[in-house]
């Protein structure tokens, strides 16, 4: 085996722990309940609230929501990074592009999230899949970006 196949190998590798723990992570932050989710976010509400809105002219409950919504995209642009890297090294290995596998894996894991909900007591949302759904395809645009600057910096070096 070519060196260049077991780095492929072992990205993947790396890869498919990170996306197992980011599902673990978002499917596990599903099951507490709405007390225990609510309790958590005011903490970061209390923290981030003076910085961004010094002067106190957003509403609380207003901030908390938008902190709560944001939350969940940035860790659903995670997870679209992460599930593109993994893609990426796996299509490379079996020679195959697997772009519309990056959108229906983090379409599923949006879904599945969701539905865990409503065994916590907090019940469900189109409206947050759309986000979390809409969190991932930035991610899979940023990872997009990163791998077409690096392909481009890569072939500028080698034509000297």
């Amino acid at each position: 085996m070519d060196k260049k196949k077991r780095n492929d190998i072992i990205m993947a590798a790396i890869f498919a722990l990170l996306f197992v723990t980011m599902v673990w992570f978002i499917w596990g932050n599903s099951t507490v309940s709405g007390e225990e989710s609510g309790s958590l976010s005011k903490k970061v509400v209390d923290f981030l609230k003076p910085i961004f809105d010094p002067a106190n002219k957003i509403d609380y409950d207003y901030f908390h929501y938008a902190v709560r919504k944001f939350a969940h995209g940035t860790e659903f642009a995670a997870l679209g990074v992460i599930t593109s890297g993994m893609l990426y090294f796996v299509g490379k290995l079996v020679r195959i592009r697997l772009v519309s596998m990056r959108l229906l894996t983090v379409l599923f894991v949006a879904v599945c999230d969701e539905f865990l909900q409503n065994f916590s007591g907090r019940g469900s949302s189109v409206v947050d899949v759309m986000i979390d759904f809409g969190g991932g395809v930035f991610g899979i645009l940023l990872w997009t970006a990163f791998i077409g600057l690096v392909l481009t910096v890569q072939k500028r070096s080698e034509r000297g």
